[in-house]
């Protein structure tokens, strides 16, 4: 008689069929007494209730309104944006500066900030931004237009199947912005300049903006471009539907940007400064 191996996959399916029952047990032992708690409290409540003739049911709706954060955070939303920091990060940050000038303390913890707050304050802000600069974009004309590039981390959700998986990639991002004051007016993400210049042309045609007052378009030096063939601004130049405007490459942004705003004030067309 030989005493065979043992079976690994077996074993590890009855030691996980075990652990799950004890949790289960667990579990059910802590809801049954989590319920027991709470009907004694709601019986000491009660009781409380009509031994006091001077608490009311509206004395009860102030504590518990008085016991909740009703504070907004739009400034703290906004840094917490500028900065790229996490909700979980920003709450902590504003806990512990509450703490520190008094208002949060051992008896007082009503105003310690929860990072959902945070969440839907940044979101609340971010909406309120989009609709000013549609608002914005809808009804003034695009005078001098300076768009840039940068490649960063976007998080997206990837189909397989039937599920979708979250995955981090790198994207372009292209901003567009209007010349003087450099108001921001929005931004595409494309691969090829072809498609970017579409996705510029298409942008300004699905927000009603009219390009009959554009006078000029900067950009940076990189291939992407200023492509002789291939190039954005190549392309903008034999797109029937760009009016007929002045371009002009620069490397450094400061000087472009004081470059863009004396050309957009005095109206003077490119080539005097050539």
């Amino acid at each position: 008689m030989v005493i065979g191996g043992v079976d690994v996959t077996a074993t590890k399916k009855k030691r996980k069929g075990k652990q799950m029952e004890d949790e289960r047990i667990k579990n059910k032992m802590v809801k049954t007494d989590a319920d027991t708690a709470y009907a004694q409290s709601r019986e000491l409540l009660q009781l409380n209730s009509i031994s006091s003739s001077s608490y009311t049911d509206m004395d009860a709706i102030t504590l518990e309104y008085e016991s909740q954060n009703c504070l907004d955070f739009p400034t703290l939303a906004r840094e917490r944006d500028l900065y790229g920091i996490s909700d979980r990060a920003a709450a902590s940050i504003a806990s512990a500066a509450s703490r520190d000038i008094g208002i949060v303390h051992e008896g007082e913890t009503s105003h310690v900030v929860d990072r959902n707050k945070i969440c839907r304050q940044s979101r609340k802000l971010q909406n309120a931004v989009a609709e000013s600069t549609k608002l914005t974009v809808s009804q003034y004309l695009l005078t001098g237009l300076y768009f840039d590039g940068r490649k960063g981390k976007t998080k997206v959700l990837i189909k397989k199947d039937t599920k979708y998986y979250p995955k981090t990639m790198k994207e372009e991002h292209y901003t567009l912005v209007n010349k003087p004051n450099s108001v921001y007016i929005g931004h595409v993400t494309t691969a090829t300049g072809g498609a970017i210049k579409e996705a510029i042309l298409n942008f300004f045609a699905s927000n009603n903006m009219q390009l009959n007052g554009l006078k000029v378009i900067g950009w940076d030096g990189t291939n992407v471009n200023t492509g002789h063939k291939g190039g954005i601004i190549r392309l903008m130049e034999l797109d029937p539907n760009t009016p007929s405007t002045k371009f002009f490459g620069w490397g450094n942004y400061w000087s472009l940007q004081n470059f863009v705003d004396q050309l957009v004030k005095q109206s003077k067309p490119v080539r005097s400064y050539l």
